[in-house]
């Protein structure tokens, strides 16, 4: 997993770097999305101002076009951290289903009998 983490206005303790890494490549893993690209953009959008002013953009995408955008925002960043990532597994979770269904109505080919 390639994750590129930008952040703007904010200071990410080692800590919580940790806790999305690994909250992310669980979510990854789930669906096998692994080599996965990963953008996360985190910024204080009012700086010192105060209010529910910390963001939190999510790409994600790999060699087989599976892409999805989550946006979240909040007070708290942890809070806003895991809910992106769990608005993140939620969305694979939706194109990983309809992935699936489309595979099971296609009619499976059927195979000639050589000789006859």
């Amino acid at each position: 997993m390639q994750t590129n983490l930008i952040t703007r206005g904010l200071v990410i303790p080692q800590n919580l770097k940790d806790f999305l890494d690994r909250k992310l490549a669980f979510a990854l893993d789930r669906f096998q999305l692994v080599p996965a690209d990963v953008d996360m953009t985190i910024e204080d959008i009012n700086g010192p101002r105060g209010g529910p002013d910390k963001r939190c953009r999510l790409r994600v995408g790999n060699s087989k076009r599976t892409r999805v955008l989550i946006e979240e925002t909040g007070s708290d960043l942890q809070r806003v951290l895991s809910r992106t990532v769990d608005r993140m597994e939620q969305a694979l979770a939706k194109l990983h289903r309809k992935h699936h269904s489309r595979a099971a109505r296609q009619p499976r080919k059927s195979l000639a009998v050589a000789g006859m």
